[in-house]
């Protein structure tokens, strides 16, 4: 690494160490700093100022640990030992409820950049991986086609980005395998969470019928990919759009005969078609389907 990328680091890590305690809504902060019961060197704002280095300039324990010592040798403090362990001891001590409302709670303002005065919000579920551990397993149990002993832990999430500001506006996490733990249910929890007017662009995942009556109670519009054997009977010689009332299905899994009445008969979709070309490839046809109808 040569001088000048060696400041632009150094300035980047000053940045997000000095900053993170500002951002931080106060109540969060106290409760945070309540968590660790006596004086330590790695308190829990310390640790996470020190994860977030280490996160975003993909730097290792032991580079996170060089950058406290030079903070702590300008301040007048004492160098800590350069032994990662009691750092490490002290980042898995942090309490995850607490990380996930600083992160969703420091996110950017969400007054920039709207289309047409809407907040336009893009839904993403991903899975990862985690250590080997017991509690780990009991928590987020590998996939049960898996033999015991043969495969790690795997947590489910589903993000919610703003398009505004390319921040993360909320998040869900469970499981990867049991009942209600696919990303459709992960978005019915979250659903309460969005407002009115909200514009949810999603995937093939996210195509359900009662789903989407769901965000029409709350007047909040979809753009989700479409499954080619649904759009594609609706589209002859070129036409590139098309209005259609969506039939409810017949089938109602996991709801009473009650509950699956209550959902409109049919709900009126708007169905996009569109071709990508790209040279020396074949064109893709992709179908979209949204409540945005003119």
């Amino acid at each position: 690494m040569n001088s000048t990328q060696t400041k632009i680091t150094s300035h980047s890590h000053s940045a997000i160490y000095s900053k993170l305690s500002k951002a931080i809504p106060q109540n969060l902060l106290e409760e945070l700093m309540s968590s660790s019961k006596r004086q330590r060197v790695y308190d829990p704002l310390t640790t996470l100022r020190l994860f977030l280095v280490q996160v975003f300039q993909r730097q290792s324990t032991k580079s996170a640990l060089s950058f406290f010592n030079s903070q702590r040798i300008e301040n007048g403090q004492r160098m800590v030992s350069m032994n990662n362990s009691n750092y490490c001891r002290a980042r898995k001590k942090m309490d995850e409820n607490i990380l996930k409302e600083i992160a969703l709670r420091c996110n950017d303002s969400h007054e920039f950049n709207m289309w047409n005065n809407r907040h336009v919000k893009l839904i993403d579920g991903t899975t990862m991986q985690m250590e080997d551990t017991k509690e780990n397993q009991k928590e987020y149990p590998q996939n049960i086609r898996q033999k015991e002993g043969l495969g790690q832990p795997i947590l489910r999430s589903l993000c919610v980005f703003s398009l505004a500001t390319a921040s993360l506006v909320d998040l869900e996490i469970a499981s990867y395998s049991g009942k209600g733990n696919g990303e459709p249910s992960l978005l019915r929890k979250a659903m309460d969470r969005f407002n009115k007017r909200d514009i949810l662009v999603m995937d093939r995942f996210f195509t359900s019928y009662f789903l989407h009556s769901e965000l029409a109670k709350r007047e909040i519009d979809f753009v989700v990919r479409a499954r080619d054997k649904f759009a594609e009977g609706f589209f002859k010689k070129n036409r590139k759009e098309v209005t259609i009332m969506r039939k409810r299905s017949s089938k109602f899994k996991d709801m009473s005969k009650e509950d699956y009445k209550k959902y409109p008969k049919e709900q009126r979709v708007r169905l996009l078609k569109h071709i990508s070309k790209k040279d020396g490839f074949r064109d893709k046809v992709i179908y979209l389907m949204t409540s945005l109808c003119s």
